[in-house]
């Protein structure tokens, strides 16, 4: 995917770059100074692509630890059942129950 969206910004950058170079009169300024900001666009969009792609290539996944697991679940963690809520600031949440009355306790 990451191939697929460099190709189409190259594609891109390069027109833009047939663009800016097909009139050099004065008048057509404000219109190169637009195209130079779209190919810096696509330039920083061609770089951060390569920074994608290089983390991803970086990127190991830990393998399952055993028949039935599945991945980032390792237990411990906030989203196990029974855990309770935890707030990083003060320690445990407590939620807020309504009376009927509409007051919360």
């Amino acid at each position: 995917m990451v191939q697929t969206q460099r190709s189409a910004t190259m594609r891109t950058l390069q027109e833009l770059t047939r663009l800016k170079y097909a009139s050099d009169r004065p008048e057509d300024l404000p219109w190169r100074l637009v195209l130079d900001a779209m190919v810096f666009q696509a330039e920083a969009e061609i770089r951060w692509l390569d920074h994608c792609e290089t983390s991803l290539v970086r990127y190991r996944p830990a393998a399952p630890t055993g028949p039935g697991s599945r991945p980032g679940r390792r237990g411990g963690g906030p989203g196990r059942r029974g855990g309770a809520a935890v707030n990083a600031r003060s320690g445990p949440v407590r939620h807020a129950r309504r009376s009927e009355a509409g007051t919360v306790r």
